[in-house]
C-alpha cells in the first residue's frame, strides 16, 4: 500500500499533461501511486473534474490524498515535505503555500490566500483556501466522513475543501511554497463565463453541508467571509471593471496585481 495516492482529473492528453507527470516523477518522495481518472457522465451531465476526483477517491489506497491538476507542477518535494508535516503532527490535512504560474508571462505570483492567519474560526476557509491542489488530505478521514466533490463544471473542490476544513482541527500548517497552478493555459479559470453560475451552486452546497455538520454557528463568520470574497472574485463586468479592478488589488496587493494583470492583457 503506498503512503499517498496523487489523484489527477485527466480529459484526453492535454497540452501541459507530460509536464506535469514529469513534475511527479521526479519527486523526492517515492512511496506514492498516480491515479489518472477520466469522469464518466451520465447522459444528462457533462463530464467534469468533480466526476473524475470522487473516481479518484474510490480508486485510492495510500493513506494520504493529493490532488493536482493536469495542467500544473507539484515541487519536487512536496509530497515529502507534505507527509512528514501531517505525520509529525498526526493531522488530517496539511495546507502548504502555492505561487500562480502565467503561461503567457513566464511570472509567479503567490496565491492570494494567508495561511498564515491560522486556525481561527473566523478565518479558515479563506486563510486555507478552498482549492484541494494545496493541501494533502488523510484518506481514512475523508472516508470517514464520506466527503465528495460536486459535479459541476467549475468550483467543484468548493464544498469539499469547506467541509474537510471544518470537519477537524487537527489542520498542519506548512508555509513554504510546494506547487505552482498555471493560468492562461486554457483551463478552468481562463474560460469562467462559460460556466458563470457554478460558484453559486459551490456556496450553496458548502452552507448546506456545514449545516448538516451542526457547525454552523461555529463557522458562520468564517463562511460568510468566504461568501463575500468568493462573489468578488466573480464580480460581473468585463475584466476591466472597475469593481473587478478594486477587489482583486484588495486580495493580492498591488504589485501582484500588476503581475498577474500583465498576462491577463496580453493578446
Amino acid at each position: 500500500m503506498p503512503r499517498v495516492s496523487v489523484i489527477i482529473p485527466v480529459f484526453g492528453e492535454t497540452p501541459h499533461l507530460a509536464a506535469c507527470r514529469n513534475a511527479l516523477g521526479v519527486q523526492t518522495f517515492r512511496d506514492f501511486e498516480v491515479v489518472e481518472c477520466t469522469p464518466t457522465p451520465s447522459s444528462l451531465v457533462r463530464p467534469n473534474a468533480g466526476m473524475a476526483r470522487n473516481k479518484g477517491l474510490a480508486q485510492a489506497s495510500g493513506d494520504w490524498i493529493a490532488f493536482v491538476d493536469a495542467d500544473d507542477l507539484p515541487m519536487s518535494d512536496m509530497l515529502g515535505d507534505a507527509v512528514a508535516a501531517g505525520d509529525e503532527a498526526n493531522a488530517d490535512i496539511v495546507v502548504f503555500d502555492a505561487v500562480e504560474f502565467d503561461d503567457r508571462t513566464q511570472l509567479e505570483t503567490p496565491l492570494p490566500i494567508r495561511i498564515n492567519a491560522g486556525l481561527g474560526d473566523d478565518v479558515r476557509f479563506t486563510s486555507f483556501g478552498t482549492c484541494v491542489w494545496n493541501k494533502l488530505f488523510r484518506t481514512s478521514y475523508i472516508r470517514r466522513y464520506g466527503i465528495r466533490f460536486q459535479e459541476i463544471a467549475r468550483s467543484n473542490d468548493l464544498a469539499f475543501c469547506v467541509e474537510a476544513l471544518a470537519r477537524t482541527d487537527r489542520i498542519a500548517v506548512l508555509p513554504r511554497v510546494l506547487y505552482r497552478y498555471r493560468i492562461n493555459s486554457g483551463g478552468l479559470q481562463s474560460t469562467k463565463d462559460k460556466t458563470p453560475d457554478c460558484w453559486r451552486e459551490a456556496l450553496s452546497e458548502a452552507r448546506r453541508r456545514i449545516q448538516q455538520a451542526r457547525l454552523l454557528p461555529r463557522f458562520s463568520a468564517s463562511l460568510e467571509r468566504l461568501e463575500r470574497q468568493v462573489a468578488g472574485d466573480n464580480l460581473p463586468g468585463g475584466r476591466f471593471s472597475l469593481r473587478k479592478i478594486i477587489h482583486s488589488i484588495r486580495r493580492r496587493g498591488l504589485w501582484n496585481f500588476l503581475k498577474h494583470a500583465i498576462g491577463r492583457v496580453m493578446p
